[in-house]
């Protein structure tokens, strides 16, 4: 009884998803069956280019459930822009900052889960520092991921352009390995699909984090990714979240696609 799905990170608009009842607060294995509905709001698509003079930025989602919408700022690269032919990873905080949130509201049929899921990105150092990966370009992200030299100023996003290949190949190996598993391991097939697909076109942030509903797992919880589609008309955004509780022992594994919670479970 688990449902796959996927979530990453999307970027002018926005949010979208029934699943019978279950245990109001799942202590033993608890799986969340059939599709959910999504309360959150569809934005339209918006510009690609700034949010005003004190913000510049590129939007990479517009939800219009949020104080203001997820945007990844580039001091140094002031005209950055998702309708151009790019393939920008960035993981030197000293570099860039994503500000905003992104907002899913889980509705009441979800038992559970049922509230609001906040996704925002922290700024991090060094190891901890978030890894951005915005791809407008057609070839697949498995393959410029091993080319950090055709990255779109690589050397300005990045401390280490090689270090950041190195973390960003170990990430999609972890996606692969958690691919073979049962369960929300089809939320990682999800992924890897978009990771190896040259048309797919969209943003990543690997090492965002999720303030949850559920009981014993509010968070600030690390999301395994969290992703934007760049559809032609509206963003939606996608994730993953595979982590361990306040209370040892306890994990929570989610799955979010199209704006909606698509699998849910927490052990204990």
């Amino acid at each position: 009884m688990f449902i796959a799905g996927a979530l990453l990170l999307a970027g002018l608009a926005g949010l979208s998803g029934c699943m019978p009842p279950g245990p109001a607060a799942p202590a033993a294995a608890t799986t969340a069956t059939g599709s959910v509905g999504s309360t959150g709001s569809v934005g339209s698509v918006g510009s690609v280019g700034g949010l005003g003079e004190a913000a510049p930025g590129l939007i990479l989602m517009q939800s219009a459930a949020a104080a203001e919408p997820l945007a990844l700022h580039t001091p140094a690269i002031p005209d950055l822009n998702a309708s151009k032919d790019m393939f920008v990873v960035a993981s030197d905080p000293s570099a860039y900052s994503v500000t905003g949130a992104i907002d899913i509201a889980v509705p009441e049929r979800v038992a559970g889960a049922v509230g609001d899921w906040r996704f925002t990105v922290p700024t991090g150092q060094g190891a901890d520092a978030p890894i951005v990966v915005v791809k407008t370009t057609n070839a697949s992200t498995l393959d410029l991921a091993t080319r950090p030299a055709g990255w779109t100023a690589a050397g300005t996003l990045n401390a280490d352009p090689s270090g950041a290949a190195a973390s960003l190949q170990a990430l999609i190996a972890t996606a692969s390995a958690r691919a073979a598993g049962s369960g929300i391991g089809s939320c990682y097939r999800d992924l890897l699909a978009k990771l190896g697909s040259p048309d797919w076109r969209g943003a990543l942030i690997f090492g965002a984090t999720v303030t949850t509903p559920v009981p014993g797992f509010q968070g600030p919880l690390p999301a395994f990714v969290l992703g934007i589609d760049f559809g032609a008309r509206q963003r939606t955004a996608f994730g993953v979240i595979d982590a361990s509780g306040a209370i040892p022992g306890t994990h929570l594994s989610a799955c979010f696609a199209n704006d909606a919670l698509t699998a849910f479970t927490t052990t204990a």
